[in-house]
């Protein structure tokens, strides 16, 4: 006797991107911009159905200098989410669109870019 699939059609997750995964692609994109002198490490943690996720700029050549510049909080539902950066309050994103909007807010900001601005200095002068 065959089995009876009752599961129906699967969504498609190829679409869905998580915010773990835009802070890598921007993580990325940050290592790439400053070739390699800046890296962007994002890390995630998982706790009782929550995700947390901290991107990080790194400077390999200061001993691994680490600034969190971005503090994710979030469930399984994905949005809406919380988004922290440095002493600014913690804005609350809905969906994909506004975080991203918010993140650019942020890597955009003349707090964002004199920090790295600040940092590439150091890696120049080492």
């Amino acid at each position: 006797m065959a089995t009876v699939d009752l599961w129906g059609e699967l969504p498609d997750v190829e679409k869905i991107k998580t915010p773990f995964v835009i802070l890598k692609e921007q993580a990325e994109l940050l290592t790439e911009k400053t070739d390699g002198l800046l890296v962007g490490e994002v890390e995630q943690l998982k706790t009782a159905g929550e995700f947390e996720c901290t991107l990080d700029i790194v400077a390999p050549t200061l001993n691994n200098y680490h600034y969190t510049l971005i503090y994710l909080h979030y469930d399984m539902t994905l949005y809406p989410l919380n988004l922290s950066s440095g002493e600014n309050p913690s804005v609350s994103c809905s969906d994909e669109d506004e975080f991203k909007k918010e993140l650019g807010k942020i890597f955009k900001s003349q707090e964002t870019q004199n920090i790295i601005s600040k940092l590439l200095a150091h890696v120049r002068s080492a």
